[in-house]
């Protein structure tokens, strides 16, 4: 029988739901927050059972990391409902699992975790929606395929990768690879927040995305320089509640006009 497990590295934090509390939480129905520190976290035992959020940033190494997870995953007794954490490894995603039924979040952001791990655990995550895989740059296509296959609840995905190589030469853009857009588009029906900042897309996995995630509201795709918003994309992508172009540093009101001519106006009557 496969075990699933959690994983994150370094500081912890913790949340307390209305069954029961871990020492130190606090409050009825938010998750209030308790820092504990790598040591502190080890040491940590539960009075009670009830939800539980685990947060770890980096620092540390990624053996540790795991190891420390895997405590609080013990300590949660199978309530575990958020987890987020950076640069962990397969071994946490398999504790993450052991305790997955009930987790809604999975945040993990410059993890190491690979595709194998991801295919081996993923329909260990039923409950999940929200899940943060930015810059884990072992898990490809495939890994996200499987998720989104056993993931059927996800209605938010974060996968921000880190900028691209600049290639040499004017006007020239990174290779295009659609092959994780048009996994998510074939796979996640439900979504509704997408992040994809420097993807390396073209119109052809964004036009994919858009036709078959009809619940999209909110769309990232800062800095993916393959899209040309080209034919009606850039209608439809303007049509969401909230969409960041591929070259804007901040998110475009689509339904905005004559900017420049306000800043004239503006001028001409401080002038008069």
């Amino acid at each position: 029988m496969r075990r699933c497990g959690s994983s994150s590295g370094g500081r912890f934090t913790g949340g307390g739901g209305q069954k029961g509390r871990w020492p130190g939480f606090e409050g009825k129905r938010a998750a209030p927050v308790v820092k504990w520190s790598h040591a502190e976290a080890m040491k940590k035992k539960p009075s009670g059972r009830g939800d539980a959020a685990v947060t770890g940033d980096g620092g540390g190494w990624m053996r540790r990391a795991d190891a420390a997870v895997r405590r609080l995953v013990a300590l949660a007794r199978g309530t575990l409902r958020q987890l987020s954490a950076y640069r962990v490894g397969d071994a946490a995603l398999a504790y993450v699992a052991a305790s997955g039924k009930l987790l809604n979040v999975l945040q993990i952001p410059m993890s190491e975790i690979s595709d194998q791990a991801v295919k081996k655990y993923a329909e260990c995550l039923p409950a999940l929606r929200v899940l943060d895989i930015s810059n884990c740059l072992k898990i490809s296509s495939s890994g996200i395929e499987a998720l989104g296959r056993h993931c059927k609840l996800l209605v938010q995905l974060k996968r921000n990768m880190p900028p691209p190589d600049v290639p040499h030469g004017y006007n020239t853009v990174p290779n295009v690879v659609n092959d994780e857009a048009l996994a998510i588009a074939n796979t996640m029906p439900v979504l509704e927040h997408l992040e994809l900042a420097y993807g390396l897309f073209s119109d052809t996995g964004l036009g994919a995305i858009l036709t078959r995630c009809p619940r999209l509201q909110t769309l990232d795709i800062l800095g993916c320089w393959n899209v040309r918003l080209e034919g009606d994309i850039e209608e439809r992508c303007c049509a969401l509640e909230s969409f960041r172009e591929p070259w804007e540093p901040m998110y475009s009101d689509c339904s905005s006009t004559g900017s420049d001519n306000d800043d004239d106006d503006e001028d001409n009557d401080s002038d008069n």
